[in-house]
């Protein structure tokens, strides 16, 4: 088959200039077919003068169309056949045909003129046109055979609503439908998929056959789901090799059960993707369902879908009875403790739902018992969303091995942990990524960041370890390389036409034992030339941290030990009040566990640093949640558009909203399980929304006051206290956080000091802010 050059053939068909309904002659005429919707019978639909017009459009594009009516469904069809190979290309002066063309898939320059038109074609996200402004699905579409079936629709009233292709027979059938039929209600126009181009099943003659189809679309998937790992790689996920080989297959089948041939959509009806994940603590199982989750949202857009969503339902299992779990499952109406309801929202927008059960426990009993609990959703789900019970997708996460019930219901999963020099790579990307935020301070410009690491950086067999070493590392290696440049800038130049203004940085890291590495900053200017700073040493011994201002391992403050809080959790505190006050992680969060007395020490002594440093420009608000009915106190009352915590969080950092600039905002929220649910997601990284209102975290924190005897829902189970169970209570319970004794208090957030970093949002704050968890178990 001969192809023109794209170039060429675009100048001819002069496309662009007709793709707009109001740009000189129509292409094609009005066809009015709205009887359609009265007729009972092929012979009455024949009659229409606007199906004849229809058919003869068609037959002058030399499809032979042939007319249909589905007595059932009372749907007008036309039958065309597919045309023959070797596929000629419509003639310059057959513009009319041309459009058809592309508008059915079927032109022997598809991919090229698609290409073509998305390197030439300006595609606004609005319009003047009043034909285009009055309907929302009429904005310009980004594919050329879409903006061809816009146009045909706009100039004729003609909708497509399906396209039905059939190799086999050389056929392809469409259904049509007014543009607006008489009860008022529009139909939902074809559309094809972002990646339809390379589904068209046409060899290079411009033969078209099933055997090309399902080669086109293995190819297209297989490249989807070898991307989608690598977005986990771009999201600075370590993904090991047995992960991707576990996954693959199925995800792939999963994929497949979802397309629609060249359509835009995504419903994979029955089909199931259901995984129980399992490694020691600390192995990223949790983190794993939040970087999957964008994955495989990005996948869908990208490859299938554009406008399906991946939503993350999360039900911690870990810190829950039977009892509970029960309660919580049939929680009805529109309550955010529903978890129905929640996966309920998801379907009803067509997104796909992860079902994230998280912190299996050990118990082979009493996994099956929550597992079949949660079953139950699923079933009354099933009874009103048949069709889409495979948008829910089922990921369980878990330190042990599933029942032999729960493993014949999903996939088993064994996490195998990282090795070393995975971990040291991530690290190094992970520095790179954070220290990519500096900014030459004479031009506000991005400055090069140079690492050189005269020895590996430490690995770490916790995954959560490792991340908060990274984080904190990074941040005085950051600060650190700022007053370098700063330095730089404003020296005067030692070398001749060297401006001041450093161009790059650069970092030397020398470990020099087990458990310190020394830092070199320089800056470099535009001769290469480097002068490196004093060296700063920076521990790295597991389960300790350097402070940011200085202060070396072990220092203590008056203001922490007036309280009683123990000098060994003062360097921690402050590394990550300093975190709160340069906005380095959104939102901070710090949870308090142990007795009365205990919590409220470390409560006080951290309020004290917080207001004294922040003073006028913090807001401060005290929540007590142990209730349903408290949740009024986070999202407002029914009525309010603007209520509660998202009130609170709303006037501190949103410019539109806040009384000032530069706000801080500390929410002190007393919890058991049921508040620390109700603050799961505000708890999170990245936006947090309600159905009227969004709020980010900058400059935020939550200070999580876990009332006594409330266990922690977590992302990690630490070892059971020897008072959760005795051997009087045969009944299977979770496993708890050990509390602390002799008046000392454990800093942690499920179940550590665990810091919620921002999460990309295509933003200049994007991937600076990763979610840390910092362990401080003993």
């Amino acid at each position: 088959m001969e192809v023109k050059p794209v170039q060429q053939a675009m100048e001819q068909y002069n496309l662009f200039q007709r793709l707009n309904p109001n740009s000189g002659k129509p292409a094609f005429d009005k066809m009015d077919i709205k009887r359609c919707a009265e007729v009972n019978s092929l012979q009455e639909a024949s009659r229409i003068p606007g199906l004849k017009a229809f058919e003869k459009l068609l037959a002058d594009a030399s499809l032979a169309p042939r007319l249909g009516f589905n007595v059932g469904t009372r749907a007008v069809t036309v039958l065309v056949n597919l045309p023959s190979a070797p596929l000629t290309a419509p003639q310059p002066d057959e513009l009319a045909k041309s459009l058809i063309w592309l508008m059915l898939g079927i032109h022997p320059e598809q991919r090229q003129l698609e290409q073509a038109y998305a390197e030439m074609a300006p595609h606004p996200e609005k319009t003047a046109d009043p034909l285009l402004s009055s309907k929302p699905w009429l904005v310009p579409e980004p594919q050329l055979a879409n903006r061809c079936l816009q146009l045909f629709t706009a100039q004729t009233g003609v909708v497509i609503t399906t396209r039905e292709l059939n190799y086999r027979l050389g056929n392809m059938k469409l259904t049509v439908s007014a543009d607006k039929s008489k009860s008022r209600q529009e139909p939902i126009p074809y559309r094809y998929g972002p990646k339809y181009t390379q589904l068209l099943g046409m060899d290079q003659e411009g033969k078209m056959s099933d055997d090309q189809y399902v080669s086109d679309q293995n190819q297209l998937l297989q490249g989807a789901v070898s991307n989608l790992w690598k977005s986990l790689e771009d999201q600075r996920y370590i993904v090991h090799e047995q992960l991707m080989q576990a996954m693959s297959e199925p995800l792939f089948a999963y994929l497949k059960a979802g397309m629609a041939h060249q359509a835009a959509s995504f419903l994979p009806k029955r089909a199931k993707l259901q995984f129980y994940l399992h490694g020691r603590a600390g192995i990223g199982k949790s983190e794993f369902v939040k970087v999957f989750s964008r994955g495989l949202e990005g996948l869908i857009q990208q490859n299938l879908q554009p406008s399906t969503q991946v939503a993350v339902v999360k039900l911690p299992l870990n810190s829950i009875t039977i009892e509970d779990l029960v309660n919580i499952t049939q929680v009805k109406g529109i309550s955010d403790m529903s978890v129905e309801r929640m996966i309920e929202q998801g379907l009803a927008k067509g997104s796909v739902v992860i079902f994230h059960l998280e912190e299996c426990p050990e118990d082979f009993a009493f996994q099956e018992q929550l597992f079949a609990a949660t079953q139950k959703v699923l079933a009354n789900l099933r009874k009103r969303y048949p069709d889409k019970m495979g948008n829910i997708v089922t990921l369980v996460t878990s330190n042990h091995p599933p029942a032999p019930a729960v493993a014949a219901e999903v996939a088993e999963v064994t996490m195998l942990p990282p090795s070393a020099a995975m971990m040291q790579r991530w690290t190094v990307a992970e520095l790179q990524a954070r220290l990519e935020a500096l900014r030459n301070p004479a031009t506000g410009a991005a400055v090069e960041v140079q690492q050189v690491w005269h020895h590996p950086p430490p690995a770490h067999a916790d995954m959560r370890m490792q991340r908060w070493w990274t984080t904190t590392f990074a941040l005085h290696a950051q600060q650190h390389a700022a007053r370098v440049l700063r330095d730089a800038a404003a020296a005067p130049s030692s070398s001749e036409g060297e401006e001041g203004a450093p161009a790059a940085v650069r970092l030397q890291m020398l470990r020099v034992s087990d458990t310190e590495i020394d830092v070199a900053a320089g800056a470099v200017g535009a001769s290469g030339r480097t002068e490196l700073d004093e060296l700063r040493r920076v521990r790295c011994e597991e389960g300790s941290v350097l402070n940011t201002r200085g202060e070396l391992h072990g220092a203590t403050v008056p203001a922490l030990t007036a309280h009683g809080v123990p000098a060994a959790d003062h360097a921690k505190i402050l590394t990550v009040l300093e975190m709160f006050k340069a906005d380095y992680l959104q939102p901070v969060v710090l949870t308090l566990m142990g007795t009365e007395a205990s919590r409220a020490a470390y409560r006080a002594g951290i309020l004290e640093l917080v207001r004294a440093e922040h003073g006028a420009k913090l807001r401060e608000t005290h929540l007590t949640l142990l209730a349903e009915e408290d949740k009024e106190h986070v999202m407002g009352q029914v009525s309010d558009v603007r209520g509660g915590l998202f009130k609170f969080i709303d006037e501190v950092n949103n410019p539109n909203a806040a009384a000032e600039e530069g706000l801080y905002g500390a929410v002190v929220a007393t919890v058991n399980e049921t508040g620390q649910f109700m603050l799961r997601e505000l708890n999170e990284s990245g936006r947090s929304r309600t159905h009227r209102l969004q709020v980010f975290k900058d400059r935020l924190m939550f200070l999580m006051d876990i009332v006594e005897g409330a266990a922690l829902t977590t992302s990690c189970t630490p070892a059971p206290s020897p008072s959760s169970a005795t051997a009087a209570d045969a009944r299977p319970r979770p496993r708890v956080p050990a509390t602390a004794v002799a008046g000392q208090v454990r800093l942690s957030s499920r179940p550590s000091l665990r810091v919620a970093g921002e999460e990309s949002e295509a933003d200049s704050r994007a991937q600076s802010k990763a979610a840390t968890t910092v362990p401080v178990c003993r």
